[in-house]
């Protein structure tokens, strides 16, 4: 289905967060390095977008094979997140993808609009807030609400369910890898933002409106 066809058919549009609608991925690639600089790790962050932190510092560990109890992956996870809320706390750069913000506010009116995001709930919510963007949204999924993160479909397929549109009607905006698996996985429609960026879907959007 081309992307005008996907367009046509929305009434639900559904946002990934980190990398897709706010400017975060290197906060995570920084912090992912702090909680793993004492064991010598080197990350390849592109690998790990999508994932739920926790899912994320699980992998890096049998990748590595780091034999770690559940709680001291835990207390990895906390110190992980920690560090991404004080930078976003504390950043005065943080912003948006270009036209992100514009498009959400230019189609907000013409439909329904949710979040389903690996991150969790604190980190998600407050990254929204600091762009203005919070009350846009009348769902938001987070890790604390599936079982299995991206790129397992399980967050598409709730939120769906959730929403009470069919999955035609529903539209994905995604930019990692896993969250594009997790997408196809779910056969809901999505558009990939790092190949078709907002510059362009807010004038096929405007065009179809």
């Amino acid at each position: 289905m081309n992307i005008s066809n996907k367009i046509k058919n929305a009434k639900f549009l559904i946002f990934d967060v980190d990398g897709t609608i706010a400017d975060t991925s290197e906060i995570h690639e920084i912090a992912f390095k702090k909680i793993f600089n004492p064991f010598l790790i080197p990350i390849q962050y592109n690998k790990l977008a999508g994932k739920s932190t926790k899912s994320a510092v699980e992998l890096i560990a049998k990748n590595n094979k780091l034999n770690l109890n559940h709680y001291e992956i835990m207390e990895l996870v906390s110190k992980k997140q920690l560090y991404v809320r004080e930078a976003i706390n504390s950043s005065t750069k943080l912003k948006s993808l270009p036209f992100v913000e514009e498009f959400i506010k230019d189609v907000h009116m013409h439909y329904k609009m949710g979040v389903a995001s690996s991150g969790s709930r604190k980190t998600i919510e407050l990254v929204l807030k600091r762009l203005n963007l919070f009350n846009y949204f009348q769902l938001i999924l987070c890790s604390e609400d599936v079982r299995e993160s991206k790129p397992s479909p399980e967050i598409f397929l709730k939120i769906c369910e959730l929403s009470n549109f069919s999955k035609e009607e529903c539209l994905i905006f995604e930019d990692s890898q896993n969250g594009i698996e997790a997408s196809r996985s779910a056969k809901i429609p999505y558009i990939n933002v790092t190949v078709h960026p907002f510059s362009i879907l807010l004038k096929k959007f405007r065009d179809i409106l």
